[in-house]
């Protein structure tokens, strides 16, 4: 296990900082710990989606900062997987400095689900038909026995009293973590943006669907948020391709006066860029 030099500690504290005036705060970790995880076993959700479950000893020890856990996924490019030596926030950084030979490919996934007494986490995987990214690419060809990085990072969900007025939005790429939020703190209203219906799997109740086809990511969950009663909300979660994210929190901000930070938004993905 690492931890973040006092430097990183440091950087952590400003970026946070910086970041709670104009957003919703994340969870951040004293430490980054990353392993090499073996696949136990796949499963096909659907067309769309498939479920990776990932053994490693460190498992039975980690534990996750929220409900939507997120890690880095480090990908071998060749037989060997190779780890960045230095520590610290910009993980991003020390991949760059690593021999092209053994540099890792990296992409963020949620961690669906952890079972500390089996060693184990479930990552469901968007296999998209339209990009050929490194992520989509390795979790289409994994098997039994293939092998990746985990890099441990941090979540952005803040738990939210049972009172409160919550609002989920998301597509299908961060539909897990959405679902992952939904078990943990049921209650809140969750508004999903998916392709069509052949994107659907199994959610927690009181989940709804839009269906955006051909249109602009984000805009169908954009109408359906617009449509909403006009309540009063105390927290809102908008993740997933950034057209998405961005404007669902400018008209939550803009037109429904909910406080710039009480909304947590992510983009995931933007459309006609390589998905990283």
């Amino acid at each position: 296990m690492g931890t973040y030099s006092a430097l990183g500690q440091l950087q952590q504290k400003v970026i946070g900082k910086v970041t709670s005036l104009v957003m919703a705060t994340a969870n951040q970790r004293d430490d980054y710990e990353q392993f090499p995880m073996t696949v136990a076993r796949t499963t096909a959700l659907n067309d769309h989606l498939r479920r990776i479950t990932f053994r490693a000893p460190e498992f039975g020890t980690w534990r996750t900062s929220g409900a939507d856990e997120y890690f880095g996924l480090l990908i071998p490019r060749g037989d060997d997987l190779a780890f960045p030596s230095e520590g610290g926030v910009n993980v991003r950084a020390a991949i760059a400095k690593m021999p092209d030979a053994t540099r890792p490919d990296l992409r963020w996934y949620t961690v669906r689900a952890l079972r500390g007494d089996e060693c184990e986490i479930d990552v469901d995987f968007v296999l998209h038909e339209d990009a050929h990214g490194p992520g989509s690419t390795w979790a289409s060809a994994a098997r039994e026995g293939s092998v990746a990085g985990f890099r441990a990072c941090g979540s952005t969900y803040q738990r939210q009293p049972d009172t409160n007025a919550r609002l989920l939005v998301a597509d299908e790429t961060a539909l897990p973590a959405l679902s992952a939020i939904l078990e943990a703190h049921p209650g809140a209203r969750a508004l999903v943006e998916v392709p069509d219906e052949s994107y659907l799997t199994p959610v927690p109740d009181g989940v709804e669907f839009v269906y955006r086809a051909d249109a602009e990511p984000g805009s169908r969950a954009l109408e359906a948020v617009r449509a909403l009663p006009d309540e009063t909300l105390d927290y809102a979660w908008a993740c997933g391709e950034s057209n998405l994210a961005t404007s669902i929190r400018r008209y939550l901000v803009k037109d429904r006066g909910l406080d710039r930070r009480k909304i947590m938004f992510s983009g995931y993905w933007k459309r006609g860029q390589a998905r990283t």
